[in-house]
């Protein structure tokens, strides 16, 4: 198993890991106790990857879909193409691997207590004259919603759910999972991550359209064999 950039170049360092997949804002958003950085150091050991880290392939196992998944590539700032409307969506971390037969794609979501960005209504509310936002949440949203109101929802989380869901066809597989890892460091206020858990709450909840409490350990996985019906397995995943 090896960390590579997008364009293939190996990350043996955390000095790869910025020069080759650097955030999107660059040196500003590269910061100690944040979530780029804090994910970077997570994955690299001594300067060097060893294995998947111990609580991530804990979580992995507790479920039957991801037990024992052997993950192939690695990718910091992996870019899928959403639509023809500009920028595509940016993974934090892409993981793709096997199970037995199954191909399995996860998208990684790092946090320290940055927000899960504006609402929907407000990102259509603060387009320009020529942005087509309108059309790719309009897009986006029919992957994932049948008819309800998406308007209080983050639009990152649909960004990034529905990216998730675009990269699994794109690799064929078999799985898509898309998971939020929260990072606490002295720099992090316990009540913005009460806000992001909020947030994230309110999303899945409308996905699965019934009330979820999400607490630690939870995920939500789409299999890809059948045909997208716009539903997801809410999974309980237990770190041990």
């Amino acid at each position: 198993m090896e960390i590579k950039s997008g364009s293939g170049q190996v990350i043996t360092s955390l000095n790869d890991w910025f020069r080759h997949s650097p955030p999107a804002a660059g040196e500003r958003h590269w910061k100690e106790g944040r979530s780029a950085k804090e994910l970077a150091k997570y994955w690299m050991k001594n300067g060097e990857l060893i294995v998947v880290p111990n609580e991530l392939q804990s979580l992995f196992n507790s479920n039957p879909v991801t037990s024992e998944l052997l993950v192939e590539s690695v990718i910091p700032e992996c870019t899928t193409k959403l639509d023809n409307f500009g920028k595509g969506r940016m993974h934090d971390l892409l993981l793709i691997g096997k199970k037995d037969e199954c191909s399995i794609v996860i998208s990684i979501e790092a946090k320290a207590d940055e927000t899960f960005g504006p609402t929907i209504a407000e990102r259509h509310r603060n387009n320009s004259v020529n942005s087509k936002i309108d059309e790719r949440i309009n897009l986006l949203s029919k992957q994932l919603f049948l008819d309800v109101n998406i308007e209080s929802l983050r639009y990152q989380l649909l960004h990034g759910i529905a990216g998730t869901l675009l990269e699994a066809k794109k690799q064929k597989a078999d799985f898509a999972v898309f998971v939020v890892q929260e990072f606490t460091t002295p720099l992090t206020n316990p009540k913005k991550q009460q806000k992001n858990s909020a947030d994230l709450n309110l999303f899945i909840s409308t996905l699965v359209n019934e009330p979820v409490n999400l607490k630690e350990g939870f995920g939500c996985r789409w299999e890809m064999k059948k045909p997208m019906n716009r539903h997801c397995f809410l999974e309980k995943l237990e770190p041990k």
